[in-house]
């Protein structure tokens, strides 16, 4: 609901050259703890540690965290090898080692 996601733009040009030409921003304002309205359904709660994904948990049902400043793994940690065994941390630049469960051998050629 707009509760949780607010656009800046309600009404966006239906035309692209119009859209073009109007440079108007567009963007989303989350607001992940806000009180739900009475008769709304809560938004799920994600226990990790009761999951058994190895993607979302490690086997100890605790995310990737970086061992120096403890920042949860997230889209700018780096992977420090093709082989995946180390990340740097975005945060504090840390290295730290890959649990085997994250660990993915990538093809250098195509990144994949």
């Amino acid at each position: 609901t707009i509760r949780y996601a607010r656009p800046t733009v309600f009404a966006m040009p239906m035309d692209e050259n119009l859209a073009k030409k109007s440079f108007l921003p567009l963007g989303i304002s989350f607001t992940p703890f806000a009180d739900s309205a009475p008769g709304e359904a809560p938004i799920p709660i994600l226990d990790l540690r009761t999951t058994s994904s190895s993607i979302s948990s490690d086997k100890n049902g605790v995310p990737l965290r970086c061992e120096r400043c403890r920042a949860y793994i997230n889209p700018g940690f780096k992977f420090a090898s093709s082989s995946g065994s180390e990340f740097v941390c975005n945060l504090c630049d840390a290295t730290s080692v890959t649990p085997p469960e994250y660990r993915s051998v990538m093809n250098p050629a195509t990144g994949l």
